[in-house]
């Protein structure tokens, strides 16, 4: 049976908080300020019962914002893919005609996005980059 305390593993406080925690499970926990305004929504998030609760949440232009600055100060996979995701969500050109610039080789843990994604083949680089490239024009 798994222990319902946690055991603190790391914590780091830079401008953000990290911190891993577990016990038979590890879980790595990152939570960062939120630096600019940012547009706020109320959306329902479904459950895997089928049911729904409602939550607030940042619409997806806002994310996509929050997306590209993360990825830019941290040049995480996990953001790029995030990114890759919502850009089709969003008409807002201008976080990605920034992320462009940047975007000239992978990530040192791009080797990690299989890991990341649950069903499916994760796109290729080349594929990030030019699914970015089209859609910040």
């Amino acid at each position: 049976m798994i222990s319902p305390i946690f055991r603190v593993i790391k914590v780091k406080l830079t401008p953000s908080l990290y911190m891993k925690i577990g016990d038979e499970a590890v879980v790595d926990l990152e939570a960062s300020p939120m630096l600019k305004e940012r547009e706020i929504t109320e959306e329902s998030f479904w459950l895997i019962d089928g049911s729904s609760i409602v939550v607030k949440t940042l619409t997806p232009c806002s994310l996509l914002e929050e997306k590209v600055d993360a990825y830019l100060s941290r040049g995480k996979v996990r953001d790029l893919y995030d990114i890759y995701y919502l850009s089709d969500l969003c008409e807002e050109k201008k976080p990605l005609k920034r992320l462009l610039l940047h975007l000239r080789e992978p990530p040192k843990d791009f080797h990690i996005l299989r890991e990341l994604i649950i069903a499916g083949v994760p796109p290729s680089f080349s594929t990030i980059v030019e699914k970015v490239k089209r859609t910040a024009h």
